[in-house]
């Protein structure tokens, strides 16, 4: 090998990558424009450089594609326990929900079991037999008193047991943060719950008469449960001014006919009371069902 041809082999790398002065660069153009040998020597090189860039690019794109790969996977399973989270959360909450319900036997689930009123904070302070038969009664809580919700009489062929003889059931729920706006403080509720519902039964087509053997406050659990009344226990009559009462509940709920029974039961004169109370209020209730406990209005 020519000792020309050495200097300018030793070259080719410098000039592959531009870092040869302007006459040394010419100087390795000349060379290679008359050598042969130095010119396949500079194509092998360039070919070998092509071959590395193809690689490295190759490489790059491997890595590339190796971490979106392991991107999506992590993504994927982060998705996966976000959603498996808010799975878990939802039952939670569910089966927290179906489980207070279970053990209160109301529909109220925990706020229930955080705002339910317990028996020991309500007292029975009025108790009387109105002349129809039915129980008027005056309940006192200790604390304000949000929603309340009783069961009324049934059709014996829709209950489990077909019993005629039913107990009636009564909740309080305290009044919550957010109702503290919207619903007024009372800590007072009066409530006639009937005795005796006579009626024809959808499902048999046959006529039934039940009867209420007990009325009961219950409070956050189906344990925790007072008396109000059982059947054949001795309470005093309703004097006149709660009987005057109970018949206007009876037309404010849409009642009519039960507020005639009653005035007839007293000897009233049953269209001239009927007509002087429809004077001081409007009977815009709707009656569904005699069998239903009415919430008297405590004005």
């Amino acid at each position: 090998m020519k000792k020309e041809c050495a200097i300018v082999q030793d070259l080719l790398a410098l000039y592959e990558d531009d870092c040869l002065q302007e006459e040394s660069r010419k100087m390795v153009e000349d060379h290679i424009a008359e050598c042969q040998e130095c010119r396949w020597v500079y194509e092998a090189c360039e070919k070998m450089q092509d071959i590395q860039v193809q690689a490295q690019t190759e490489s790059d794109l491997q890595i590339q594609k190796s971490a979106s790969q392991i991107m999506k996977k992590i993504k994927r399973r982060t998705t996966l326990k976000a959603v498996i989270g808010i799975v878990l959360i939802v039952a939670v909450i569910i089966g927290g929900h179906v489980f207070c319900n279970h053990i209160t036997d109301s529909e109220w689930g925990y706020s229930e079991m955080l705002y339910g009123i317990a028996s020991d904070d309500v007292e029975v302070a009025q108790l009387y037999q109105l002349a129809g038969g039915d129980i008027y009664c005056v309940l006192k809580s200790s604390k304000s008193i949000g929603i309340q919700s009783m069961t009324g009489l049934q059709d014996p062929s829709e209950l489990s047991d077909q019993n005629e003889e039913q107990t009636l059931e009564y909740r309080m729920r305290g009044r919550t943060f957010w109702e503290t706006v919207s619903v007024p403080e009372i800590k007072q509720s009066t409530i006639i719950f009937p005795v005796r519902l006579e009626g024809i039964s959808e499902e048999t087509k046959q006529e039934y008469t039940c009867y209420a053997k007990q009325v009961a406050f219950y409070g956050k659990t189906m344990s925790d449960k007072k008396v109000i009344w059982n059947e054949g226990q001795d309470i005093a009559k309703a004097p006149d001014e709660i009987e005057y009462r109970a018949i206007r509940a009876y037309l404010e709920n849409g009642n009519v006919e039960k507020a005639y029974a009653e005035c007839e039961s007293l000897g009233w004169d049953s269209a001239k009371i009927i007509a002087e109370i429809g004077k001081q209020t409007s009977q815009d209730g709707i009656y569904e069902d005699a069998g239903v406990p009415i919430l008297v209005n405590e004005e």
